[in-house]
């Protein structure tokens, strides 16, 4: 759920040791916040913020191994 200060990860099952969340641009796929998961997590609370308005993708990695993405707008 993306707001104006932060946007909630949700996970279908718990993080696992080496679970990470990255928010990338769509218009210049650079990186804009990056966090690792504790370990059993399900969820987690992302501060975009500094983050201008427009739409991005939420990837879920484990161990550098891409597992999930969604496309999000931030306004």
């Amino acid at each position: 759920t993306p707001t104006a200060k932060s946007l909630e990860v949700t996970l279908k099952r718990p993080a696992p040791t080496g679970a990470m969340v990255t928010v990338t641009s769509v218009v210049d796929g650079g990186s804009k916040v990056t966090s690792g998961m504790p370990e059993g997590a399900e969820a987690i609370t992302l501060d975009v913020s500094g983050l201008s308005n427009g739409v991005y993708v939420v990837s879920y990695s484990i161990n550098s191994e891409q597992i999930d993405q969604k496309k999000v707008n931030i306004n």
